[in-house]
């Protein structure tokens, strides 16, 4: 098993690879930018509106004059809805002295966004790859010699053999219900909901422990996607973007946990959790 794990993380940390490139391109080339660039202020000469296939968009059409005493007339590239500009209105761009046609909006999240977009989509399955390659194995080089101990009975070899079997298919289905929540980390829409509300609504009749922790797994998931929900939208003010990484690696690293202890027979806790399924 902790072979496995490793690959696992190999792999994500390999697929994280193209977006971290991604980003330290979009860095050193803004970086690159900013060193050359002249700030100025344009004026709004008109706002283009355009329909394309996801509805009618509104470009800012604007005039600048560079330092050799240029006018220059820019269609801007980036679009909007409602428009961000009205005509006449005043904006803060920066230019290539070189080449008056590379401009940029001089904002933060004009210059920064794509840095910051493909930083996330490359730190998360970073971050996610290095707690499979180095976390994982030791939770399970230190659980596994456990999970196999059986607790003395007083009951017949038979009668024994029957609650163990039950005991441990007890066990099981109350990590699936927790593990099946990854299913999310691989595409599936909603797979950390999907997945523990199939495995406890099958089970949750047939052992109690099932019925306990899958009613846990989908208390957190359900947390954790209010949580992940919340965090996307506070990226519109930079913060969310140390959030929702941090958010999604609590989610990996605590349903790990979770899935190990339920095949030891316990009935795990999640921390942070709104308990809606009672």
């Amino acid at each position: 098993m902790t072979k496995a794990a490793r690959i696992i993380g190999v792999l994500f940390i390999l697929f994280s690879m193209l977006p971290l490139g991604i980003c330290a391109y979009c860095y050193m080339s803004t970086s690159s930018f900013l060193n050359k660039a002249e700030n100025t202020h344009g004026t709004v000469l008109e706002v283009v509106e355009r329909r394309t296939s996801d509805g009618t968009m509104y470009y800012p059409v604007y005039s600048f004059v560079d330092v050799y005493g240029t006018k220059h007339k820019i269609y801007s590239k980036s679009g909007s809805y409602p428009p961000q500009y009205d005509v006449g209105d005043t904006i803060s761009i920066l230019y290539d002295p070189e080449n008056p046609k590379e401009i940029k909006m001089d904002s933060f999240l004009s210059l920064w966004m794509g840095t910051i977009v493909a930083g996330v989509l490359g730190i998360i399955p970073f971050l996610i790859g290095a707690v499979f390659f180095f976390v994982v194995p030791i939770i399970i080089n230190r659980v596994l010699p456990d999970t196999g101990a059986q607790a003395p009975t007083e009951h017949p070899p038979a009668q024994q053999g029957e609650l163990q079997s039950d005991d441990r298919d007890s066990r099981m289905w109350s990590m699936f219900c927790h593990l099946t929540a990854l299913s999310a980390f691989i595409g599936i829409p909603f797979g950390n909901i999907i997945g523990p509300l199939i495995i406890w609504l099958i089970k949750k009749d047939d052992f109690p422990m099932v019925n306990d922790q899958g009613k846990e797994s989908l208390n957190f998931q359900i947390s954790m996607t209010i949580y992940t929900i919340v965090s996307f939208f506070l990226c519109f003010v930079i913060i969310g973007f140390l959030l929702l990484p941090a958010v999604l690696l609590v989610d990996l690293i605590l349903v790990i946990i979770a899935s190990v202890e339920a095949n030891k027979g316990d009935m795990y806790r999640y921390p942070f959790t709104i308990r809606l399924i009672r």
